[in-house]
């Protein structure tokens, strides 16, 4: 079954449970994955938003499997809405880059896959897992009275865990990358990176005992963003953060962060969101203030949607970029000179977060000197801090999600015990 299918499934059970309108977005998502030279099928996933609109013109959304089901739920928990129904299908858009042109065979999955392997033995580390997944997606919106449009998408995902050779899995490192390109996936690194990692979280000796100026390369950075653009998200809904207000100054005036739904090859790139809306770019922060928010069908804050509604139902960021700056980060070392530390990831960061301790790894540095990594140290980590305390912008940038993000040197991070 294709997705339209599907799609014409959900809004004939929303006719015959009494709906007077549906409208549905529906996702089919079909993944192989392979591993130590074999491919597996994993099980088909499906994700549906129905839409109903009763006779008295009360409107209900369900969210969850595309099944019959969600039309008794949406039409249980209909409320009256200013909201009507779409007065025509969603345009699609050329050039989007969802689907990556160049054929990948099985063949050269397998290779990349042994070229990883590789590439960790040849630092010194052996592999724990490895796998890429190959994630299709057929996405497809439709209406009881305009028919439907149907979205296919690829993306590639790599998981890699390496350890150092012969000490155990204490210090294993992990790697994570989704892409819609193959070219990235196959071209990049990952295996020497990853065993360097481990490596040198196996042989870390150093503490830090003070505050410092923190360098969070582009992975990192594209947490904080995320958090950033989460905080906007809550905002807009009306949980507004008390740091936050739309107008007024929250942030370094180096951030300018802008949201592009229809970003080329983004992975949350797509010509319309789970309301069938197409995504607006929104200017989320420029010259230290917060400018545009999100809106779903409804909301009071925007006078129309957005497009930046997800599977769930909710509102989420859709492709995130920040403009790099002109040195980079070993420039930046020399620049800003004395101690600073080096992190390449940051764990998850809960929305409106207060400052909280976490484990962290990395290196620290006395100017453009390496001088030892550090494992799993707690630190003091203050998100808002950091996002109005920014010293550089590095010209390194990288894409880690949906988030183009380059490397940031900021402050908020001190070692616990001694914020």
């Amino acid at each position: 079954m294709d997705a339209e299918a599907l799609a014409r499934g959900v809004l004939s059970a929303a006719k015959l449970a009494g709906a007077a309108h549906a409208e549905v977005w529906c996702r089919i998502r079909r993944t192989t994955r392979f591993c130590d030279g074999t491919d597996t099928p994993l099980p088909t996933e499906t994700a549906a938003v129905l839409t109903v609109w009763t006779q008295d013109g009360r409107r209900g959304v369900a969210t969850g499997v595309a099944d019959a089901s969600l039309a008794e739920v949406a039409i249980a928990g209909a409320a009256p809405s200013p909201v009507r129904p779409h007065p025509h299908l969603p345009v699609l858009l050329p050039g989007l880059g969802l689907v990556d042109a160049r054929t990948v065979t099985d063949a050269m999955v397998h290779e990349v896959l042994e070229e990883i392997d590789a590439d960790v033995v040849g630092v010194g580390a052996k592999t724990v897992r490895a796998t890429i997944d190959r994630i299709e997606d057929e996405t497809a919106w439709a209406s009881l009275s305009l028919g439907s449009v149907r979205e296919p998408a690829r993306a590639w995902q790599l998981d890699l865990e390496a350890a150092p050779a012969g000490k155990g899995l204490t210090h294993r490192c992990a790697t994570s990358t989704r892409t819609r390109s193959w070219a990235t996936l196959a071209s990049l690194p990952y295996g020497q990176t990853t065993g360097r990692r481990a490596l040198q979280r196996a042989s870390a000796r150093e503490t830090v005992v003070e505050a410092c100026p923190v360098v969070l390369l582009p992975a990192a950075s594209a947490a904080l963003l995320r958090w950033l653009a989460g905080e906007v998200v809550l905002a807009s809904t009306g949980a507004s953060p008390t740091w936050l207000r739309r107008g007024e100054q929250a942030v370094h005036n180096k951030v300018h962060l802008r949201d592009d739904g229809l970003t080329v090859a983004g992975l949350r790139t797509s010509a319309f969101d789970a309301f069938g809306d197409p995504p607006r770019a929104r200017q989320l922060f420029a010259e230290s203030r917060w400018c545009d928010g999100y809106a779903a069908p409804g909301d009071a804050a925007e006078p129309r949607p957005t497009g930046h509604v997800a599977s769930n139902g909710r509102l989420r960021a859709r492709g995130l970029a920040m403009p790099a700056g002109l040195r980079s980060v070993h420039a930046l070392h020399a620049e800003i000179g004395g101690p600073m530390l080096r992190i390449e990831h940051l764990p998850p960061l809960a929305p409106s977060a207060e400052a909280r301790v976490v484990p962290l790894s990395g290196t620290l540095w006395q100017g453009t000197r390496d001088v030892g990594a550090f494992r799993e140290q707690p630190f003091w980590i203050d998100p808002i801090v950091m996002v109005r305390e920014i010293l550089a912008v590095s010209s390194e940038t990288d894409r880690h999600g949906e988030v183009d993000a380059p490397a940031l040197v900021v402050m908020g991070v001190a070692p616990a015990g001694r914020r």
